[in-house]
């Protein structure tokens, strides 16, 4: 399966964040999206490099559930 990408006011984003984005536009009069590359936001940059460090564990479940756990409820 693939991700559907977008373009929000120039920049490039999948579907979901698009969606967000257009959202939160709507609640205010005037609004820009600026990209600040990493280079000059060593914050940012640090948080980003340190939280693709941390193990993850992410758990993916379907809308409909497999047939072999309806079978053991």
């Amino acid at each position: 399966m693939y991700e559907e990408f977008t373009t929000v006011s120039g920049y490039v984003c999948n579907g979901l964040f698009s969606i967000d984005i257009k959202l939160l536009q709507r609640s205010f009069l005037n609004s820009d999206i600026v990209h600040v590359p990493r280079t000059e936001n060593q914050r940012t940059d640090s948080l980003a490099r340190s939280a693709r460090k941390q193990p993850s564990f992410v758990v993916h479940m379907d809308a409909e559930l497999p047939n072999w756990f309806t079978e053991s409820i």
